[in-house]
């Protein structure tokens, strides 16, 4: 998924995308590009739930 793509699926802005990266939301960097797994978005988001 890209970014534009996580932003839309969570309903959250691409400032607080990138503030959840720094936070340690896993991502992966192909060509220069960002890009994420929907398993581990999601894993992410319910394991982190009470610290976002």
């Amino acid at each position: 998924m890209s970014r534009k793509d996580v932003g839309r699926f969570l309903g959250i802005s691409m400032v607080t995308l990138n503030d959840w990266m720094k936070k340690g939301l896993p991502n992966h960097k192909v060509n220069g590009r960002v890009y994420f797994q929907r398993s581990e978005v999601l894993e992410y988001v319910k394991t982190s739930r009470r610290k976002l």
